[in-house]
């Protein structure tokens, strides 16, 4: 495979050209195609209508249901959540619109034991935590999205999401190579059956101006083929000074069925971004404490260089999906992916000089400057087949699969020599240093797994999970000149007893492990992978007849061969650290007549190698939402279609790095209101009611400002 460097002009020209065409040409049918399922075949009869009057319960409202039911990040199968031995938060697309989330890394906030934007403010990536750890991986539709750790990307956009699953603790006996506290999958909004045309257009804060496109439906008569077009396009400023979050997104998609037993679907995205690194790296004496003058700097302050700051990012990507039943028994299954992005990154941000406070005698800053080009090529694969039957008593469902990664990131870099000092209360700005890019070698990385699990249902009562898995992980680094190839095995298993009364007790243990590690010992040996393990027991439960998912679980997690500074060698480093969260959540859904109440709540106790609490992982946090959708015997038919919600975010005190002190606690509202209608929705949501000004986390040197309040009005008509 022949990987292409970076080029500044776009991803491939011709290649964007044909995408683009293809783009239109689903679009147009689509916009342009009847509802075939309600038109009637020739020489059909037309019978008299028949009403039957009833009152239904709504599950959710005009955008599908509020409370998930099943998932398939688990287990890598369709399976029910009350079935799987381990916790899982899921956000369905109607809560994602009802909780007006605009990025991914606003799908978090509303889970237990997980955390969204640790850092504060920032467009560069989705800052998170899961169960105490950072950062957890990230998925798309199954497949690892981008594990370069570089800002070569483009980050998924919410509107071509159709829910966001985030899967809590170790993972590796079904994912590989992973991080300890968990991942995230989020999945793409596919073709339906059913013809669907709608338009949303949306004006917010920060001069946000954003229009989204999203139809779907048969391109045949028959069914056999389906076809989707979701589009965006976004102009935004945002909270801080000369800041701007602009945006294209293209995802065409087309299901094929030639037979009952076939399943294929091709999904397209183009995404272009044109935005700015919104991270200031702020000192921790201006936003956490006053800083020496007694003052707060304000949340827009932007201590970079008008005109320099910037972070365009271009990507284009292909996921083929297929399923086929070969017999009653076995079926196979499979998604591949290959993406391309380019990104050209551009960042000055508060140096860290000056200690402690990072001021100067008189109150100026000195500012770093930094220049990346990027770019990252991935094929990622996941084939898998499984079978269905039964062993006496035991029901089975068997899955077995090969997984492979090859990834390659190419990324050249330069600093600058600050052009002089500024006072970030007041700022002069004083232009761009000269800043030479040095041409660096790629990275590539490659990881092949073979895995298995049985999910096992035995006297219908008991549920058995078992897994495990198989990898080899190879890092080529020709900037470090170090190589790494680690090979490592994880399992997994749980057991769920499931009563008639809906209450289902579990206990599991998971394993991770992942390569992260690079360099080498005083003796010249190189490190192994980092590993976790995570011992968790909990109970779910599903009240009969009514819509509700609660799950109660308390966990200890391990991550050990954590790099620490050898003692006896200071410049050098040993394998010997050791972390571990330990806790108890609780989340609840549950839908009242008309109104869905869900809460949250996580406790989490952390401890690092070096003895003290994990930085940023505040040690209580809840949340609580509440949505109401009257129905036409509530106040009249005039009520109906009406909604409202309210929502409560509660994060704790968190620590800082080494035991030093870290960021206050803080409390947020967040509201919606609007009408839903057969054909349309006007809808308003406010993140941030009261326009609290907090920090998400500080160090002993550093704070983040968290996002101000924003308000968006969203109108979306059907067509």
């Amino acid at each position: 495979m022949h990987f292409h460097q970076y080029r500044p002009a776009g991803i491939g020209g011709p290649r964007r050209a044909r995408y683009a065409r293809a783009t239109v040409a689903v679009a147009a049918v689509l916009a342009a195609q009847p509802a075939l399922a309600q038109s009637a075949a020739p020489g059909t009869v037309e019978l008299a209508p028949v009403t039957v009057e009833g009152k239904t319960q709504r599950t959710g409202g005009a955008l599908g249901p509020t409370i998930p039911s099943r998932t398939g990040t688990a287990t890598k199968t369709d399976t029910p959540i009350t079935e799987i031995p381990r916790s899982i938060s899921i956000e369905t697309r109607q809560q994602l619109v009802d909780k007006g989330a605009q990025r991914l890394e606003d799908t978090y906030l509303y889970s237990a034991g997980v955390r969204g934007g640790t850092y504060g403010y920032d467009l560069r990536g989705n800052w998170a935590s899961i169960r105490g750890f950072d950062t957890p991986a990230e998925y798309l539709d199954g497949l690892q999205f981008d594990n370069s750790e570089y800002y070569n990307n483009t980050l998924p956009e919410v509107p071509l999401l159709d829910r966001v699953e985030i899967l809590k603790g170790p993972a590796g006996a079904l994912y590989g190579n992973s991080t300890v506290g968990g991942l995230v999958n989020a999945v793409s909004k596919r073709p339906q059956d059913e013809t669907s045309r709608r338009i949303t257009a949306e004006y917010g804060s920060n001069q946000r101006k954003q229009t989204t496109l999203d139809v779907t439906g048969r391109l045949d008569e028959q069914g056999r083929v389906l076809g989707r077009f979701v589009g965006l396009l976004r102009d935004s400023e945002t909270q801080v000074d000369h800041g701007r979050n602009d945006a294209l997104a293209l995802a065409p998609s087309l299901t094929f069925r030639p037979t009952p037993d076939t399943d294929i679907t091709v999904l397209g995205r183009y995404q272009k971004q044109d935005g700015t690194p919104d991270t200031q790296f702020l000192s921790r004496y201006g936003t956490a404490e006053p800083a020496y003058n007694g003052r707060y700097l304000p949340t827009s302050t932007f201590v970079g260089e008008p005109g320099f700051d910037k972070l365009e990012a271009e990507s284009a990507a292909v996921t083929i999906d297929a399923d086929h039943r070969l017999t009653d028994v076995w079926s196979l299954g499979g998604t591949v992916r290959y993406s391309e992005s380019n990104a050209h990154y551009n960042h000055a941000w508060w140096a860290y000089a000056d200690y402690p406070t990072r001021y100067g005698a008189d109150g100026t800053i000195d500012r770093t400057f930094y220049t990346q080009l990027g770019s990252t090529q991935i094929l990622v694969g996941d084939l898998n087949t499984t079978a269905d039957f039964r062993t006496g008593p035991v029901v089975h469902k068997l899955l077995m699969g090969i997984a492979y990664n090859d990834t390659t990131a190419d990324n050249d870099t330069g600093y600058g020599a600050s052009t002089g000092r500024i006072d970030p209360f007041n700022p002069v700005y004083t232009g761009v240093p000269s800043i030479s890019v040095t041409d660096t070698p790629a990275v590539n990385f490659r990881q092949s797994g073979v895995y298995m699990q049985d999910q096992m249902r035995i006297y219908e009562r008991w549920l058995l999970t078992a897994g495990a898995r198989w990898d080899q992980v190879e890092t080529d680094n020709p900037n470090s000149g170090v190589d790494a190839t680690d090979s490592d095995a994880t399992v997994s298993v749980g057991l769920m007893y499931r009563f008639d009364n809906g209450i289902s007790p579990y206990v599991s243990y998971n394993e991770s492990f992942r390569q992260e590690n690079f360099g080498t010992d005083a003796g010249g040996a190189s490190f192994d992978p980092t590993r976790g393990v995570q011992y968790e027991a909990g109970v779910k439960y599903e009240i009969p007849g009514v819509p509700s998912l609660f799950t109660a679980s308390v966990f200890e997690i391990t991550k050990s061969n954590i790099l620490v500074s050898d003692p006896d060698n200071p410049t050098f480093r040993v394998q010997s650290g050791e972390s571990t969260s330990r806790g108890f959540e609780l989340e609840g859904q549950v839908r009242l007549g008309d109104f869905e109440v869900e809460a949250n709540y996580a406790f989490l106790d952390t401890e690092g190698d070096d003895g003290e609490p994990l930085y940023g992982v505040p040690d209580h946090a809840a949340s609580s939402w509440v949505t109401w959708r009257p129905g036409a015997d509530w106040m009249g038919p005039e009520w109906e279609g009406f909604k409202a919600g309210a929502g409560v975010r509660y994060v704790g005190s968190s620590h800082g790095y080494g035991g030093a002190a870290g960021a206050d606690s803080y409390t947020l509202g967040d509201a919606m209101v609007g009408y839903e209608f057969a054909n349309w929705d006007l809808t308003l949501n406010v993140r941030n009611l009261t326009d609290e000004t907090y920090v998400t986390s500080a160090d002993s040197t550093t704070g983040y400002w968290g996002e101000r309040r924003t308000v968006v009005l969203r109108l979306g008509a059907n067509f």
